[in-house]
């Protein structure tokens, strides 16, 4: 694996990771979370499985629905 591929992937896995997290502290379904965000509930569970890297626009419409920044998703948590 390439640099560049393992840090897409290690990005990956702390954007699913914020987004899963956050929702839960919301104790959000991952039903109204894809509403909100406008994906489908299987897009959305591919993203927070880090099995498929969002687009910025669906990163922003996924951060507007959880109520938090875009660019605060791709910050790793103090608990890793």
């Amino acid at each position: 694996m390439t640099l560049s591929k393992k840090k897409n992937t290690e990005i990956a896995e702390i954007v699913a990771k914020n987004i899963k997290n956050r929702r839960l502290s919301l104790e959000m379904s991952r039903e109204t979370l894809a509403k909100g965000a406008k994906l489908d509930v299987s897009t959305l569970s591919l993203v927070e499985s880090g099995k498929r890297w969002p687009s910025a626009e669906c990163v922003e419409r996924i951060a507007r629905a959880l109520g938090v920044t875009a660019w605060s998703l791709y910050i790793p948590s103090e608990m890793e």
